[in-house]
């Protein structure tokens, strides 16, 4: 009799995509359950389920061979064939028509002596069960083992829950409908996961059946007893366990040898306790996560284009009329000037007198030397570069001064270095360079990581070249601006505080040192010019945390300049006492006091207007003077201690206009009106005379294309669109069609006429644009790589060739496959049988052999098609799009939207045309990728492929393909 508790539960570690049919404790026992037979239509049916990429359960009475491969007569044959060889028939009668009631019915007949497997069924179980049992040691044989001696089932019933395994463990899905797995599909890593996996394809197969059967229980009367699984377990633990005398005598072994580790004592981990706790105390719960790491080589981005950008310029001012305020055009070349003296003339003559005289400006800019500008030999550092601030406009005024600017951002988010990009625009002048650089100033390592990257040269190899990205460089000026959001009293005086002071102070103290330290190898009489931003704040705004503090020791930091000659001898500093200025991200929230402020006598700042200030004190008269002293410079405005900043504020507060309450203006739900399209009216006589005949005249009626931004409907509208933020103006219409391609809506006339979300709930037509617009943009267009085919996680698979260390050795199937592993190495592989029967292979160390690694990619951006981009939606059959190649796909969905945009159907073609001269022009590119992808490389790593794979591969096929297909 065999215990209940035999059957091993799966252990947590084992995931799986579907839920696993639990091992059943009810009903008969295994020794009482009749056996189920695995005769020649369980087989077929087998093979249907396998061929066609459905489920066992899907298979109906009324399917046909010709139903399960949608007509395509290769698969078809293959299929009939497989069949045959299974059976081991010559020919099956009328297998290619017959249902599958009546050919189960037939096989049987035909193949009484069938016994399983047979030579597909054989390949496919063995190359599955290769896959699953592998990394768990555990060969296919323990199936029948389990299944017969621990159930206590049949040899039938082994040949079922055989095959259940091998179709159940299916990836992907359906074309049916669901899932193809019905078992776990991850491999198990251990004979207890293999034996969980068993249990479950027990449990189906009774399922399927209709029976109930359960692992034989304690006190039964059937065959040898059964070892109790706690008891095993115990036995393992004295054995394997920790304590076990495996470990033990490994303990010994390694104390004998003086290699003995010391027992844990659990002061470690009191230890980090500690440690954890006092960082948390002292600086604050968020610290670690404050102090994170950003800076990143790879993701510096340099703008260097005005050349170009000057051009569209140009091109737009003469046409358009726009130009951005303070573009320069400043050595922007030769090829700016010829254009703009082209426009100017042709403006001239037109009679527009104005934009010809700018362009002719323009012209002489272009031609200049920007070696002249103030700022042309200068490297500039600027941290806390962000709109609407000092930052952002001292880096522009750099940038016209034909500087190479080094910005520091605390993450490159589109929006941020859209930003950057319309700062270089519409400031720089030719030559003037502004790199965006990723790091977080609140950062040590980061700091000390940038200034090593500014100083380095940076370097890419090309194949056998070297290609220089970065130069390196010697920073001459800096403009630490980098502030975080400022609050709390003194009374709040702790981790905060001390956080803020960390970014306002001591990076900035760091930053000096590291950068005036590049170059003092090769720059001997280098200076840094610091321009250091203080502020008359010595706390009379109250509640701005450590920014008063930090702000008095920049003070200190100037007095120190002259005490500590080891960095003071290579910096000179400018100490400017910034006043209120207005609309940046620390003054902005004070902007409603600005005419009172101003009505006491205090001048307020633009950011423009306080960025020329800063920037004349790195003149170079300002930087000689500085390099005999700090340069202090009054730009308060007025702005000091005396004046009674509260008692404004209550005075703006008390005399504030009540905001009177307005009614709601009544709108209707509505989608928004699409944009009118305008043809130009060409009258026929326009055309002029033609000399080609009729017959000989080319028309073309329709155009379909699939890309990254959809149909070509959509593709127009992103083009025309697409802004330099990335954002896309789309049409309600392109918004529609984009979220019906990709899944996100279905059209569904029941139980109400209109469109459904995936939780198929139905959405008011007025709020699809505004709802989806936003994901269908980020689905679409170039963006970064997702898993599709064999890239996965930006990674693609690959192999790579090492040597064994050690002799290894593995089972096969038989001499035969032996033999061919030991003719391909002869010097490195030696085979035997073993006591049981059984061929081993051993590889002898110093053998090569291939091992799986995943490569990175260079890129990880590019066009891809939408995702989740659905080609079922123009009407392929989902058989159809898991057994044809994509290439062949999307040719059909192009095909299919050609027809659309033509405005009739192939049959409507037809009966006006004759199909001698209907032709397409279609793009197939190199083929079809993904079969050239079976036909190679799968074939070479032993896995299955179609076998009539090769005329998927070649373009013409795919071409020929889709014209038979229509015409």
């Amino acid at each position: 009799p065999a215990p209940a508790a035999e059957a091993a539960p799966a252990p947590a570690a084992e995931a799986a995509p579907a839920p696993a049919p639990a091992a059943p404790t009810g009903g008969p026992s295994g020794a009482d359950v009749a056996d189920l037979p695995f005769t020649a239509s369980s087989a077929i049916r087998a093979l249907l389920a396998l061929s066609a990429k459905i489920r066992i359960d899907e298979v109906g009475a009324t399917d046909t061979t010709e139903s399960l491969t949608n007509g395509v007569s290769s698969r078809r044959n293959q299929l009939l064939m497989d069949m045959s060889s299974e059976l081991g028939l010559n020919s099956i009668d009328g297998a290619g028509e017959a249902d599958v009631a009546t050919l189960s019915a037939t096989v049987d007949k035909a193949a009484k002596g069938y016994k399983p497997f047979g030579p597909v069924l054989a390949e496919a179980v063995k190359e599955r069960t290769r896959k699953l049992f592998g990394a768990a040691g555990v060969k296919a044989a323990r199936i029948a083992e389990r299944v017969t001696g621990t159930w206590q089932l049949g040899a039938g019933w082994a040949q079922h829950v055989t095959a259940e395994i091998v179709l159940g463990t299916r990836e992907g899905a359906s074309t049916r409908d669901g899932d193809l797995a019905t078992l776990p599909v991850d491999a198990p890593t251990n004979s207890a996961g293999v034996d969980a996996l068993i249990d479950a394809a027990v449990a189906a197969v009774a399922a399927r059946e209709g029976i109930a059967v359960s692992l034989p229980s304690t006190g039964g009367t059937s065959g040898g007893g059964v070892v109790d699984s706690a008891a095993l377990d115990a036995y393992a633990a004295s054995v394997t366990g920790e304590d076990g005398v495996l470990a033990k005598t490994a303990r010994t072994i390694l104390s004998e040898l003086g290699l003995n580790a010391p027992a844990p004592t659990g002061e470690e981990s009191n230890d980090d306790a500690r440690v954890i706790d006092a960082v948390a105390a002292e600086l604050g719960s968020g610290w670690v996560d404050l102090v994170e790491p950003r800076f990143d080589a790879a993701r510096a981005v340099l703008l260097d284009d005005r050349w170009a950008s000057a051009r569209e310029d140009v091109a737009r001012f003469a046409t358009e009329g726009t130009l951005a305020e303070g573009a320069s055009f400043v050595g922007t070349g030769r090829a700016v000037a010829e254009q703009a003296s082209y426009w100017a003339n042709r403006l001239r003559a037109e009679g527009d007198a104005n934009r010809a005289d700018r362009l002719a400006q323009i012209a002489v800019d272009a031609s200049s030397s920007a070696a002249d500008l103030p700022f042309a030999n200068d490297v500039a550092v600027v941290t806390g570069m962000t709109p609407a601030s000092i930052g952002g406009a001292v880096v522009g005024g750099l940038l016209a001064g034909g500087a190479t600017v080094i910005a520091t951002s605390s993450s490159i988010s589109a929006s941020r270095l859209a930003f950057a990009k319309e700062l270089y625009r519409t400031h720089a002048a030719g030559g003037a360079r502004l790199w965006l650089v990723p790091a977080n100033l609140a950062s040590y390592r980061d700091v000390d990581a940038l200034v090593e990257w500014i100083g380095t040269e940076q370097t890419k190899s090309v194949g056998a070249d070297v290609k220089v990205t970065k130069e390196a460089l010697v920073p001459t000026l800096f403009y630490p601006f980098a502030a975080p959001r400022v609050s709390g009293t003194l009374a709040d005086a702790g981790p905060a505080s001390e956080n803020q002071l960390r970014l306002l102070l001591w990076s900035v103290e760091r930053s000096i040192a590291g950068l005036c330290a590049i170059g003092s190898d090769t720059h001997a009489d280098h200076r840094l010019h610091v321009v250091l931003p203080g502020s008359p704040n010595r706390g009379i705004f109250g509640g701005d945390g450590a920014y008063a503090e930090a702000k008095a020791s920049f003070d200190a930091i100037a007095t120190r300049w002259a005490a500590e000659p080891i960095w003071g001898s290579r910096v000179s500093i400018a100490h400017p006492r910034i006043g209120w200025v207005r609309g940046t991200g620390l003054m902005g929230g004070n902007d409603p006091m600005v005419a009172a402020v101003e009505a006491a006598g205090v001048r307020t700042w633009s950011t423009e207007e306080m960025a020329q200030q800063l920037l004349k004190l790195s003149s170079a008269e300002v930087r000689a003077q500085a390099a005999i002293a700090p340069v202090n410079a009054d730009l308060t405005g007025g702005l000091n201690s005396s004046i009674d900043l509260r008692a404004l504020r209550a005075q703006v507060e008390a005399t504030a206009p009540e905001v009177e309450a307005t009614e709601p203006v009544a709108t209707v739900s509505a989608l928004p009106s699409p944009s009118q399209v305008t043809v130009p009216h060409v009258e026929p006589a326009q055309w002029g005379d033609t000399s080609a005949s009729l017959a000989d005249t080319v028309v073309i009626v329709g155009h379909g294309e699939v890309g990254p931004w959809g149909s070509a409907r959509t593709r127009v509208q992103a083009e025309l669109g697409i802004h330099t933020d990335g954002t896309v103006d789309l049409t309600p219409a392109g918004v529609l069609e984009l979220a019906w391609m990709t899944g996100l809506l279905t059209w569904s006339d029941t139980p109400v006429g209109g469109w459904y979300d995936k939780d198929d709930q139905l959405v008011p037509e007025s709020e699809i644009f505004e709802r989806y617009r936003d994901e269908v943009v980020a689905r679409s267009g170039v963006r970064f790589f997702h898993d599709d085919g064999p890239l996965h996680d930006g990674y693609t698979p690959e192999s790579a060739m090492v040597f064994l260390d050690r002799d290894i050795t593995f089972t096969v199937e038989d001499e035969a496959e032996a033999r061919s592993y030991a003719d391909a190495d002869p010097q490195f592989t030696v085979i035997e049988q073993t006591a049981f029967g059984e061929w081993q292979v051993t590889r002898k160390s110093g053998a090569q052999v291939r091992v799986p690694r995943r490569a990175t990619l260079n890129r990880r951006i590019g066009g891809l098609f939408p995702t989740d981009f659905d080609p079922s939606r123009w009407g392929v059959p989902a058989s159809m799009l898991d057994s044809i190649d994509p290439i062949a796909v999307w040719n059909l969905v192009s095909t299919v939207d050609a027809f659309v945009s033509a405005g009739f159907s192939p049959a409507e073609l037809l009966r006006i045309v004759h199909p001698a001269t209907v032709a397409s022009t279609q793009g197939t590119g190199f083929g079809g990728m993904r079969s050239m992808h079976k036909l190679f490389v799968d074939r070479f790593l032993g896995e299955d492929y179609p076998q009539d794979i090769l005329q998927e591969t070649l373009p013409n096929v795919v071409a020929a393909h889709t014209m038979q297909s229509y015409v």
